[in-house]
C-alpha cells in the first residue's frame, strides 16, 4: 500500500477529515489531499507530525518506502530511456539494454519453473 493510501485510510478509521488532520498537522487540506493522492511526499518532519495526529508510528507509514528503497525493478530500469545504467565502469547504450532484457526475459520468465 502506498504512503498516500496508508494516510487516508488510517485517517478514516480515525474518524478524521482532510481538513481536520491538516488543522492538527499545522498544513493545508490540499497538502493532506496531495498527500493522499500521492502526488506529494511529505517532509519526514510533516509525516512525523503524521504519524502522531494518527496515533500510531512514523515507521508503520514509511514501510512501503523503506521497502520500495530496497527494490529495483530491472524491467522498468530497463526500458527507461531516460536513466544510465552503466557496468564496469562502461555506459550500457540502449541495444544493450534490450539484449540484456531478452537475456532476463529468457532466464526469468521461461515456463520451466
Amino acid at each position: 500500500m502506498s504512503l498516500g493510501l496508508k494516510i487516508k485510510r488510517i485517517r478514516q478509521q480515525r474518524g478524521l477529515t482532510q481538513g481536520e488532520l491538516a488543522s492538527i498537522v499545522g498544513v493545508s487540506p490540499g497538502y493532506i489531499q496531495a498527500l493522499e493522492s500521492n502526488r506529494r511526499n511529505g517532509s519526514l518532519k510533516i509525516l512525523k507530525k503524521i504519524a502522531d495526529a494518527l496515533a500510531v508510528d512514523t515507521s508503520e507509514l514509511l514501510e512501503e518506502m523503506q521497502e520500495k528503497a530496497n527494490k529495483v525493478h530491472l524491467d522498468e530500469l530497463l526500458s527507461d530511456r531516460s536513466t544510465e545504467i552503466w557496468y564496469g565502469g562502461k555506459r550500457v547504450d540502449e541495444r544493450k539494454k534490450d539484449m540484456l532484457r531478452r537475456v532476463l526475459d529468457a532466464i526469468l520468465l521461461s515456463e520451466e519453473e
